[in-house]
């Protein structure tokens, strides 16, 4: 057997998921192999994961209906793979309109991948309480808002969208 001197900053660090990598005895080559897989796996200890949050959102909204207030979650893009807003409305009671509203949007790159923004989603939901959250399971339609960002029916900036159905991405005939 071959022991390995080990930094101790190495042997301290806990991985993403929360496994200790720490052990008090030396590590022989094929457990530091092990170790250096596991880290490159996870990626750097102590850091969360870029889809963490996005997960934690989709995990509350499989969860179903668990009670009132609920939280809606809902992404608009110019086209059906780019999400670059996100709009999060909470719903105090079943015969109650929404009662408070917020958006997030990105101008580049995709809402979606952005931790920051599902972090700030996660507090919002939780700074009102919400017991269940309803997703959408992809992109329903264009970012701008008819009569605030354009006047008519369809949008002038995202011509993806013009005659197609919001919910389907589908043309509409």
């Amino acid at each position: 057997m071959i022991l390995v001197p080990i930094p101790k900053k190495l042997l301290e660090r806990r991985c993403a998921t929360g496994c200790r990598t720490a052990t008090p005895r030396p590590l022989t080559l094929g457990k530091l192999g092990y170790l250096i897989r596991h880290a490159i796996r996870a990626g750097p200890c102590a850091m969360p994961s870029k889809d963490r949050f996005l997960n934690r959102l989709r995990k509350k909204a499989k969860k179903g209906m668990r009670g009132w207030p609920v939280a809606t979650i809902a992404f608009y893009g110019p086209n059906l793979s780019q999400a670059t807003k996100v709009a999060v409305g909470i719903v105090p009671s079943e015969t109650a309109e929404p009662r408070e509203m917020r958006d997030w949007k990105v101008e580049h790159g995709d809402v979606r991948a952005d931790p920051t923004i599902a972090q700030e989603i996660l507090d919002f939901i939780e700074s009102h309480s919400v017991l269940s959250v309803v997703m959408t399971d992809g992109i329903i339609g264009c970012p701008h808002q008819e009569g605030v960002d354009y006047a008519g029916e369809w949008c002038p900036v995202c011509e993806f969208w013009r005659g197609r159905d919001r919910f389907t991405g589908q043309r509409i005939h």
